[in-house]
């Protein structure tokens, strides 16, 4: 169902009591201009981690030559899910978004069920780039977590790789953290119809 080169992780459904893995798409979309980075995600038909799962299904987060999502990075928020793209620019130009050529941001996303997905903010990083010469100015990366489990004073740590360099060129990494308020996302659950605004707090 995926590509090898991407990150995976999985997170526990308690209403539909399925395990949700999401990942990048195998083969990817084409295009005119080249492959195209789809976000997926596939779920066990059952309880068992270890049974079967169904076929790999875009999230509908978008993607396009110079704007591709390379991994979602998912956990649960109040009866929602929240997630973290690591959205870059693979074209050879400034992107339209104004992502120079290489740049990495982490876009937020927000979904009612943990599959049908949405960009809150998709030109913003939650997490800015570094001023130049730090060890994050090129680009931010998520990685799996899951900030409630790591709640102190009513803080969240959120944890991230930074990058001194493009996404294809040569470049130093580092482990960066930066911290949120709790309540810095606001999310409603309802009947069969949810409707949310998460809004992000500035870090």
């Amino acid at each position: 169902h995926a590509r090898w080169d991407t990150p995976k992780n999985v997170v526990w459904d308690p209403v539909q009591k399925q395990w949700i893995m999401y990942l990048r798409a195998q083969p990817t979309e084409g295009s005119t201009a080249g492959p195209l980075r789809i976000q997926s995600y596939s779920h066990s038909l059952t309880e068992d981690f270890m049974g079967e799962w169904s076929p790999a299904t875009p999230t509908g987060l978008n993607t396009s030559t110079d704007y591709q999502p390379d991994g979602l990075v998912v956990w649960p928020y109040e009866g929602i899910y929240l997630g973290i793209g690591n959205v870059f620019n693979t074209a050879k130009k400034t992107a339209a978004s104004g992502a120079v050529v290489g740049q990495v941001n982490m876009v937020l996303g927000w979904s009612a069920d943990g599959r049908r997905w949405k960009w809150i903010k998709p030109n913003d990083s939650i997490i800015p780039l570094g001023e130049v010469g730090e060890f994050d100015t090129c680009g931010v990366f998520a990685a799996k977590q899951d900030p409630l489990r790591t709640v102190e004073n009513n803080t969240m740590r959120f944890y991230y790789a930074g990058c001194n360099g493009p996404f294809f060129g040569s470049r130093g990494c580092g482990l960066g953290l930066v911290t949120l308020p709790r309540d810095g996302f606001a999310g409603y659950q309802g009947g069969t119809r949810e409707r949310v605004q998460p809004r992000p707090r500035g870090v």
